[in-house]
């Protein structure tokens, strides 16, 4: 999750969140940070939508599409979602994520667009407290961004199979969404250290309202409906959901690509591991199409 003030590279939730104290992990390997492609953004749309699931609010959205594939060209579509603390231009202003896009492409990989949107602290799941209290933002995603996709044919997108992406919070969603969409909808999900918690007793950041809320929304014991949707996970080894990821990866009922590598919860982590990211989707955009 990128705090969106500053370009911050931490993936961390917000400090607004308050969440309960917990002892950080020490790092167990050292890196060096990633170096970003030389490569130039494509063109990005950017508009503004109005739900019923969002009522009072003013949702955001943008779609990149990768430099050098031409403009009539139709495109599947990855939807990325943010984490806690961002908003619709993380992916472009912390990860960098158009420059791979088009990276990803030039190095012979399929061309897909990335959709993102503004979903505030919502967690993806109806929420009936705090700032986001009556929207759903989960439901945002699926019957109003995917929609305003298809109405805009100046995009040139096929949504009727979409691939979920996501980060932290969003990396939940992803996970959260693909599996009530189903394989008929969606074609490929990736998240990048999803924000997962095994028991109701280890929600933080707000998460979950209540017991309730998470055992109507989480992913614990959910893996099953993702038995036919291909699936990318990775998370590094001392950020502080690796525990229930690790968990969350050995409930699937095959196993998914990428794996618990060294890293922390941070932009770095996101990055070093976005081009194989965007391979294994291109890779399941070519069977979509």
């Amino acid at each position: 999750m990128v705090a969106a003030a500053g370009l911050s590279t931490t993936i961390g939730c917000s400090p607004e969140a308050k969440p309960k104290a917990r002892p950080r992990p020490r790092p167990t390997e050292t890196f060096e940070p990633p170096i970003p492609p030389t490569a130039p953004s494509g063109t990005t749309y950017e508009g503004i939508m109005v739900s019923p699931k969002a009522p009072d609010l003013t949702v955001g959205w943008t779609v990149t599409r990768p430099y050098g594939v031409p403009d009539k060209q139709r495109l599947p579509v990855v939807i990325a979602l943010h984490g806690l603390g961002g908003n619709r231009y993380t992916f472009r202003d912390v990860t960098l994520l158009p420059a791979y896009l088009t990276d990803h492409v030039r190095r012979g990989g399929e061309p897909f667009a990335v959709a993102t949107m503004d979903a505030f602290a919502s967690w993806y799941h109806p929420r009936t407290t705090g700032g986001e209290a009556g929207t759903d933002f989960g439901a945002v995603v699926t019957d109003t961004l995917i929609p305003t996709l298809a109405i805009r044919k100046d995009l040139r997108l096929d949504v009727e199979r979409v691939g979920l992406y996501g980060f932290s919070m969003g990396g939940y969603g992803a996970l959260r969404l693909a599996g009530l969409l189903g394989p008929d909808r969606v074609f490929a999900v990736a998240a990048s250290s999803p924000a997962l918690f095994d028991t109701w007793k280890d929600v933080r950041y707000d998460a979950f309202e209540d017991e309730a809320a998470f055992d109507d929304y989480g992913t614990t014991f959910r893996q099953g409906e993702l038995r036919d949707i291909p699936v990318r996970i990775d998370c590094g080894a001392d950020d502080e959901f690796a525990e229930a990821t690790r968990h969350y990866i050995s409930g699937l009922l095959t196993k998914p690509e990428g794996g618990i590598h060294p890293g922390r919860h941070d932009a770095q982590f996101t990055m070093r591991y976005l081009p194989e990211t965007l391979d294994f989707f291109g890779k399941w955009a070519v069977a979509a199409s």
